[in-house]
């Protein structure tokens, strides 16, 4: 069974120890609050309030 190619890179990140995605955790993370142009893969943001 192949896995898709998101599902890869992120399992390749998580074992290798990137940082953390502060989207998947952060009160902003939803349409038109947060405006970052990295969403939803941001690593660091000014604008992160954790839920």
């Amino acid at each position: 069974m192949l896995m898709k190619p998101k599902m890869f890179w992120w399992r390749l990140r998580k074992k290798m120890g990137s940082p953390k995605l502060l989207c998947d955790t952060c009160r902003n993370d939803y349409h038109t609050v947060c405006l970052n142009p990295r969403r939803p893969n941001a690593t660091e943001c000014p604008d992160y309030e954790k839920r």
